[in-house]
């Protein structure tokens, strides 16, 4: 048995005291779904009660999480372990939301290559994608979208601004583009033709 010695009502939440300990953000719909009230209440049912709290509460900051800015599967779980909620109540979040389409890995990483196309090249894109925990089937699915010559117009672009005010005659200023459109994740055939395109002859070695 436990003793529930107090019940603070909040506007958003509950504050219980249990056997002189103090348990915060009680989802106050899961409360009156187990009746809580002041006095003895079963362990064993309390410990139930304790696992959907955490449960609905992982499952509502999933949802503000995601209202504020889309995110992968991998980065919903790790934030939510970060605020400290356990395995059960993370996975059931995530579950919960992915069933009605609101975390969708597919979907987020078509959406991130075509918003990233126009300053990142495919290298880049693949990187990013998979720190974010996107799997293979999805990247790749994702990547098929960007083609050679979106590719080399987005360098393109870059490069010119990158340039402006700046003498690409000089090798060292055609060093520092080399290293910038790298970074950006272009390959170094993109990186040669807008080179080439800006009006100057790369020597091979």
């Amino acid at each position: 048995m436990v003793v529930i010695e107090e019940i603070k009502r909040g506007k958003k939440s509950y504050t219980l005291v249990v056997n002189g300990e103090t348990i915060k953000n009680v989802n106050i719909d899961v409360a009156l779904s187990y009746s809580l009230q002041e006095g003895e209440m079963d362990g064993e049912r309390f410990k139930e009660f304790l696992k959907e709290n955490d449960r609905q509460n992982a499952k509502a900051y999933l949802y503000s999480m995601i209202a504020r800015k889309s995110r992968t599967v991998k980065e919903a779980r790790d934030r939510l372990y970060e605020k400290g909620f356990h395995k059960d109540a993370v996975e059931y979040a995530i579950t919960t939301v992915s069933s009605y389409g609101y975390l969708n890995d597919e979907e987020y990483a078509k959406n991130f290559v075509e918003n990233s196309a126009r300053t990142k090249g495919g290298y880049r894109l693949r990187r990013e994608l998979q720190q974010k925990g996107i799997g293979e089937e999805d990247m790749i699915d994702a990547l098929a979208e960007l083609d050679e010559n979106t590719e080399y117009e987005s360098a393109k672009a870059l490069a010119k601004k990158y340039l402006k005010g700046k003498n690409l005659e000089d090798e060292k200023v055609r060093e520092k583009i080399f290293r910038y459109l790298v970074s950006r994740g272009y390959s170094y055939d993109t990186i040669k033709k807008v080179i080439r395109a800006l009006g100057v002859e790369i020597e091979e070695n």
